[in-house]
């Protein structure tokens, strides 16, 4: 285990230090964002959108000279989520909406033929109708993919915002499958720890790679899925555990499409400047220019989110508990929001 996390870590730094140092050689200028004018666009200069490639040849050389329980099926949805963001990437734009539908269609189909599942959602209702109804369950196990994917791509721009954030995530699963003794998933969260820990350092605190719609869709995929399986895999912890853990990037999605359709009156779909992290990013930066505002939102923002994920560690196994706080945090973040966006 220790050999396969060593090369992983180090084979990950070497390849993301040679795409810097190489691009121009290797004709990678296409992956090069110049388009400052974007909504989601918080930078001044050329950045390089080639974290998500770099992961991905990480991702593949494990999967070519390493056996390792979970990966193949894992590495089938990150080749999915990876080739349908570096279409973006690439500069061959797709319709959001054409991209959203073949998000939906590529990933029920996968995760049909992998059989993905979820044992317990811990609401009778949903237990007894979606255990009932087969292909329910996987339009619904599909659209939790959907909305961590593009939840994942929403907050990606900022230094550090969302590897910071998965790094987070990635630890508590980690931690809980070793403390329930889980080892084959275990050792598959570690290693794809260190490959995104690999990237983090280019891209925290300050960005000389950023991962791109292909690195944030593959982080998305590879969230959803991890998560699915460490909650399979935990029976004892609740589902709103999970639920609790993916608030941010779930909510992320939901509050936007919500506010942008029924209180803005336009495209859900459309992207623009009004996400939680940009007033953040507005309000901190305000008429005083800090020398790395894009840093300082990132880091804030995943220590804020920490500190809202203590509860969860003392009521882990209290459903009950976990279901009202799950509500409590979207309400938080909510209230967050208003305040934010009022200034």
């Amino acid at each position: 285990m220790l050999f396969i996390i060593f090369f992983v870590f180090i084979s990950g730094i070497l390849i993301n230090y040679f795409i810097i140092k190489n691009y121009k050689n290797l004709n990678l200028n296409i992956l090069l964002d110049k388009e400052y004018s974007k909504p989601q666009s918080f930078h001044n200069q050329p950045v390089l959108c080639f974290g998500g490639s770099s992961i991905y040849i990480l991702f593949l050389i494990i999967f070519l000279f390493f056996d390792l329980k979970f990966f193949n099926h894992f590495f089938l949805l990150a080749t999915a989520a990876f080739f349908i963001g570096i279409v973006d990437d690439l500069k061959m734009k797709l319709q959001p909406l054409v991209r959203l539908i073949l998000i939906f269609v590529l990933f029920f189909s996968i995760i049909k033929f992998l059989n993905i599942n979820i044992n317990d959602f811990n609401v009778d209702f949903l237990n007894k109708f979606l255990k009932k109804y087969y292909y329910l369950e996987l339009i619904f196990i599909t659209f939790c993919f959907v909305f961590i994917i593009n939840g994942s791509n929403f907050i990606d721009g900022f230094n550090g915002l969302l590897t910071l954030h998965v790094l987070i995530i990635l630890l508590i699963l980690n931690f809980i499958n070793y403390y329930f003794s889980n080892y084959d998933l275990l050792i598959f969260g570690a290693v794809i720890f260190f490959a995104i820990l690999s990237f983090a350092f280019f891209n925290f605190p300050k960005a000389k790679l950023f991962l791109g719609d292909s690195g944030s869709y593959l982080i998305g995929a590879l969230i959803s899925y991890l998560v699915i399986q460490t909650s399979n895999y935990n029976s004892n912890i609740p589902s709103f555990f999970f639920c609790c853990l993916l608030y941010y990037l779930f909510f992320e999605v939901f509050f936007s499409f919500i506010r942008k359709f029924f209180c803005e009156n336009k495209n859900p779909l459309t992207p623009d400047k009004n996400h939680l992290h940009m007033l953040f990013f507005s309000k901190i930066n305000g008429k005083r220019k800090l020398s790395n505002p894009n840093f300082i939102t990132g880091f804030s923002i995943n220590l804020l989110y920490v500190l809202t994920l203590i509860p969860i560690f003392y009521f882990y196994n209290n459903n009950l508990f976990l279901k009202y706080y799950f509500f409590i945090l979207i309400t938080i973040y909510s209230v967050c929001y208003y305040k934010l966006r009022k200034h």
